[in-house]
């Protein structure tokens, strides 16, 4: 080795790591092309893997649009920035929620309905409400989004860690910007090969903002983790917050305190930013078309009132106009483009394409095994063969 020079040597490790990108760029373009390659592929005309990536992160509502309007009651394949799925029409849903667990993973999370929160949780944001938007003579120009995000984070704070942390200022802001600063690390990472991604993180500055929040997260919570455990351990009834239920299960599910704390911010991304979207795109609605609000208003007064004035899961119930509208607002404002409901069983690594056993519908139709399949949402809700008029305002009606 005397005779090489630090510059073979170097020559040699550029070379090697060279090598070694090319062979994992290879490795990472077959994986991701090769599952469900007999279903037709929306977007070829793009290129290669990497064009038609990009082809989705930029325009990524045409390509459903379009690949709706051609495939409208057949699956497809299209590459999207989490790799391809599969896109599956409306006609197959039902019957694939149908299907046994053993075929179908079902991604999305089921929420479990908790009415002996529900006045609990009336009773903060009335609380919320006053303290965050104090009533004024005047006309007062506001950030709407802000005041909203905030007050959803104190609401959903008051479940999920409990008061006095939910008002704590730091809390706040951690619960506000987390999901903002996560979207920008995951957009960061998906550029590039799946296959890359465990190193590159380390040199994308939008991942290092995620570990501080990470840190900062352990720091808050864990005088409370140890508290509620103190509590426990001496017989005592623990605080009635998420918190305190996974305090409890964490020794069972093996679950140590760093995870605790993260899977704190996961649902604080999950709680904040949908109820956000979906909050504030409701009050510009209600701006837009003031001639709702009595209506809406008239209901929720005689709900109330059948209810002695408390608002519980029975009262939100009867309130179907206040859903209607809720279902419009969300029709003509979307929070995301297509809806990732079912994921097939992998009993291998995630790059052995072929894992599990492919889902044969009734008609016939073969799903491959191992692929992730998708609804196109938007392109759904805005189809005049379910909406006679899809473009036309929003507008409540008493059946939704």
């Amino acid at each position: 080795m005397d005779f090489l020079t630090r510059g073979d040597l170097m020559a040699g490790f550029v070379l090697h790591a060279g090598l070694g990108l090319c062979v994992a760029l290879v490795v990472s373009f077959l994986y991701q092309s090769t599952s469900g390659q007999k279903l037709p592929l929306h977007g070829a005309e793009y290129g290669i893997y990497p064009r038609r990536v990009l082809q989705y992160i930029y325009h990524a509502q045409s390509m459903y649009d379009k690949g709706y309007a051609k495939f409208k009651d057949a699956l497809y394949r299209m590459t999207t920035a989490d790799g391809e799925k599969v896109v599956v029409p409306l006609k197959y849903l039902e019957e694939l929620r149908g299907k046994p667990e053993d075929q179908i993973n079902n991604a999305k999370a089921h929420e479990r309905k908790l009415p002996h929160i529900t006045r609990r949780l009336a009773e903060e944001v009335e609380r919320t409400l006053r303290a965050e938007l104090p009533q004024h003579r005047d006309w007062t120009s506001i950030n709407v989004n802000d005041h909203v995000s905030r007050i959803i984070a104190i609401v959903s704070g008051n479940i999920l860690v409990g008061p006095p942390l939910c008002y704590d200022e730091e809390y706040l802001h951690a619960a506000m910007h987390y999901s903002r600063d996560i979207s920008a690390a995951i957009r960061a990472l998906k550029v590039w090969p799946r296959i890359l991604r465990p190193v590159a993180q380390y040199f994308l500055p939008q991942v290092g903002v995620i570990r501080k929040y990470r840190k900062k997260a352990k720091t808050m919570l864990q005088p409370l983790i140890e508290e509620i455990r103190t509590t426990i351990s001496k017989g005592n009834e623990a605080p009635d917050t998420v918190l305190a239920w996974m305090v409890e299960k964490s020794q069972e599910f093996q679950v140590d305190d760093d995870e605790l704390a993260n899977t704190q911010l996961v649902l604080i991304m999950a709680g904040i930013h949908t109820t956000n979207m979906t909050i504030t795109h409701m009050l510009y609605d209600l701006a837009a078309y003031p001639e709702c609000i009595k209506d809406l208003r008239d209901e929720i007064t005689s709900v109330l009132a059948e209810h002695g004035g408390v608002l519980s899961s029975g009262a939100l119930f009867q309130m179907k106009l206040l859903d209607s509208f809720m279902l419009e607002s969300q029709r003509h404002n979307p929070i995301q483009m297509s809806e990732s409901l079912f994921l097939f069983p992998h009993s291998v690594p995630p790059w052995a394409v072929g894992a599990g056993a492919p889902v044969t519908l009734n008609d016939g139709t073969q799903i491959p095994a191992g692929v992730i399949i998708e609804a196109p949402h938007v392109a759904i809700v805005q189809d005049p063969s379910f909406y006679p008029d899809p473009e036309a305002g929003v507008q409540p009606f008493p059946d939704p």
